[in-house]
């Protein structure tokens, strides 16, 4: 054994890195992202037809604080107004962590402050990488992708995402044993950044189901003879997960279900096992989903008259098993999935077992990711097909 190396009982031999000064490079990119983030905030606010004085100005007024609707205007423009800059500075991160003097990349794989970056780059191109493969299958032009990719539901998507991937990832972590982290400037800013990634989603969240459920919708669609084969093909995606996802959902719930109750190694062996993490990831994001849906419906019961809130009530099992709420669980739980795989391959936690729970399980894992991704690929083909159809018509894009 080197004598720069120490033993400890649970993830062996650990090197002794060097401890990672602050550089004139380091603080030279960190200003380069912020000024990226600042632009990615003034183009979506131009796109609103606002400025960022206009967002800060709605937000601080004290008018609208003893609204449950003007609270959560100043939630969603609080994220418009700060999200792109902390993503910005998130991925920074990353080619300052990985360049200079450094530990071997499994190891740092299990540091809480990389975990943040490479989770939230992997939120940002979950989100990216569908629009712009859709646009390209409904043959848009760079203009239209520039105005898909600057909406403000993809920055909220990207908070969504970005902070369930950061709690994933943590947890993966914590329960498997691999929770390393630095005392360092950069493993530092990393966690405080993950944090900054977990109270947005958790605030972003469900505000948009309570704007989902209580907004009237009404598509303005551009004229057409017959719906186009992409947009066709969008929808019958979203259609075929709509009649699939809730006996995924059910047969995961009960094979985590099974794997809990049955005798078996220690839990955080356990959690390093592909099929009970892929189980515990979707499980978490459904638990997630519906913690948020308990939390809107006592707002509205507080904020809302006796007969509105019963008729509400009333037409919830409906929505719950709805195409839009379908589509919502499906790509958070699939993501889930992914995150927690991923973080276990890079970190070299991956430890399969042969018995039927795991193998079940780790098809089951698979279907989520497939139904994530082929679900994200659905609804981007539709949105680029609107934003085609309508550039063409009448010139003037159309929010689908």
């Amino acid at each position: 054994m080197c004598r720069h190396e120490t033993v400890t009982p649970d993830s062996g031999p650990t090197p002794a890195s060097p401890r990672r000064r602050f550089l004139l490079a380091d603080a030279m990119i960190l200003v380069a992202a912020t000024a990226i983030g600042w632009g990615v905030t003034l183009t979506i606010a131009r796109a609103g037809r606002q400025s960022p004085y206009d967002l800060f100005a709605n937000f601080v007024r004290p008018d609208s604080w003893f609204d449950v609707r003007g609270v959560v205007g100043k939630i969603l423009e609080l994220a418009l107004l700060a999200m792109p800059m902390i993503a910005a500075v998130t991925l920074a991160l990353l080619p300052i962590r990985l360049f200079g003097a450094r530990p071997r990349f499994h190891r740092l794989a299990r540091q809480p402050g990389l975990t943040t970056s490479c989770a939230s780059a992997l939120a940002v191109a979950f989100v990216v990488l569908p629009v712009t493969i859709g646009a390209m299958a409904a043959g848009c032009d760079g203009e239209a992708l520039c105005r898909l990719l600057t909406r403000e539901e993809k920055v909220l998507s990207v908070t969504m995402y970005g902070g369930l991937a950061v709690l994933v990832s943590w947890l993966t972590l914590l329960l498997g044993g691999a929770w390393s982290a630095e005392a360092s400037w950069i493993d530092r800013l990393g966690r405080a950044l993950g944090l900054s990634w977990i109270v947005a989603a958790s605030a972003v969240w469900p505000v948009l189901l309570f704007v989902e459920m209580t907004a009237t919708r009404c598509y303005a669609r551009p004229v057409v003879d017959s719906p186009s084969v992409v947009e066709g093909v969008g929808r019958g995606i979203l259609q075929v997960n709509a009649t699939l996802m809730p006996v995924v959902a059910v047969v995961t719930t009960a094979l985590l279900a099974i794997r809990l109750v049955c005798v078996g190694p220690r839990f955080r062996r356990l959690a390093r096992q592909p099929g009970m993490l892929a189980g515990c990831a979707s499980g978490l994001s459904m638990a997630l989903i519906g913690l948020e849906l308990i939390v809107i419906l006592l707002t509205n019961f507080a904020f809302s008259d006796d007969g509105q809130f019963w008729e509400e009530i009333s037409a919830f099992p409906e929505w719950l098993l709805g195409k839009e709420m379908q589509t919502r669980l499906a790509m958070s739980g699939g993501f889930a999935v992914l995150v927690s795989w991923t973080t276990l391959l890079v970190g070299r936690r991956w430890h399969a077992a042969r018995g039927w729970p795991d193998r079940c399980a780790r098809v089951l894992g698979l279907c989520w990711i497939l139904a994530a991704l082929v679900v994200a690929s659905g609804n981007a083909l539709i949105q680029a097909d609107y934003e085609r159809l309508s550039q063409r018509a009448t010139g003037v894009p159309v929010d689908p």
